[in-house]
């Protein structure tokens, strides 16, 4: 689902028209120490959320959750952190997702990859891209500069 899902719409919308959605969420919910399904999950849910209808049914479906528990679960996995950045990127393209976000502990879950891993580009890139999207709230913007996100 990740690579059929990646910049392609329309197979964003058939993958979320058969359920692939919520297949990535139960996959996630499964296999909790599994950081490779965590890893992957979190690149599909980032792809699928390319379409602001699955943004919706992603949020929706507990996949915010899902995300912020991946990278928790999994704090030295580079991975898992990069594509939960990345994921929350995508998700927080929607304004009701970033308060969603950062409700759920995502604001705290990007601070704390960045903070992990200062030497990873892609975690630092990611994280960037996730906050770049939650700032798009002026009290989100408060919440990344209190946490000392700046």
């Amino acid at each position: 689902l990740l690579n059929l899902a990646f910049n392609n719409d329309n197979n964003c919308v058939l993958i979320a028209t058969a359920d692939g959605c919520s297949a990535v969420h139960e996959a996630m919910r499964r296999h909790p120490q599994d950081s490779n399904v965590h890893h992957q999950g979190c690149l599909a849910l980032g792809n699928l959320a390319s379409n602001n209808n699955n943004q919706v049914l992603i949020a929706s479906e507990g996949g915010i959750t899902v995300v912020v528990a991946a990278m928790r679960q999994h704090p030295q996995d580079i991975n898992v952190q990069y594509s939960g950045c990345g994921a929350f990127a995508s998700l927080a393209c929607n304004d009701n997702h970033r308060v969603s976000i950062a409700t759920a502990g995502g604001i705290s879950a990007v601070l704390g990859a960045m903070r992990q891993h200062p030497q990873d580009i892609n975690v630092q890139y990611s994280g960037c891209g996730a906050f770049a999207s939650l700032a798009c709230n002026d009290n989100h913007r408060v919440s990344i500069a209190t946490a000392g996100g700046i």
